[in-house]
């Protein structure tokens, strides 16, 4: 099995460097490897199919992609928990892919309970996160701004209330973000956390 997580590593490296089919081919592998291994359900075989969907979707094959992602959402509901990190993942997959294809009430739901499940993981977690933990949620989470930003901005002639939701979220994360300084301020000041400066 753990030939099939070197396939999807080799994959992620491949599709970093915009070798679009190498990487395709690498993460197809690393799906049958783990399948076979692990099976349909398990976490390392569902990560393959995230990532081979995201490959997908750099090659604008929107359909393969809708259907792992499908697959990846499901999957995460029935196995994990409905508002798993991993099920809002699939859900911000799914969204994304609908904007880029113009579904955009459908890209709203999916937009708004990718965002709904990522607020109650971080809210819950935030308090018992390191310091290091917290940059490391916001690097991960980075690349939903942008999106979630930009389908906002297009679908506010649609539905007006977009804008609301578009300021509501840059709030929160500049809340986020001020509130992790503030947090780090205060342990530098007070010679608390030796790792600080780090």
């Amino acid at each position: 099995p753990y030939v099939g997580i070197g396939y999807r590593n080799l994959g992620l490296s491949c599709a970093e460097q915009r070798r679009s089919a190498d990487a395709q081919k690498l993460l197809e592998r690393s799906v049958e490897v783990l399948e076979a291994s692990w099976g349909h359900d398990h976490g390392e075989t569902q990560l393959s199919r995230f990532e081979l969907a995201k490959v997908h979707l750099r090659q604008r094959r929107f359909a393969e992609a809708e259907s792992l992602l499908r697959d990846c959402l499901e999957t995460g509901q029935r196995v994990l928990a409905p508002d798993h990190v991993y099920v809002g993942d699939s859900l911000l997959g799914l969204a994304g892919l609908f904007f880029a294809t113009g579904r955009m009430p459908e890209a709203a739901e999916y937009f708004a309970r990718s965002v709904a499940i990522l607020r109650r993981q971080f809210d819950y977690h935030f308090s018992y996160m390191s310091e290091a933990d917290r940059l490391t949620f916001l690097s991960t989470i980075e690349g939903f701004f942008p999106l979630y930003f930009s389908f906002c901005l297009r679908d506010r002639q649609r539905d007006p209330a977009a804008l609301e939701r578009f300021y509501d979220v840059v709030l929160w994360r500049k809340g986020f973000v001020g509130g992790s300084l503030a947090s780090w301020r205060r342990r530098l000041a007070a010679g608390s956390d030796p790792d600080a400066l780090r």
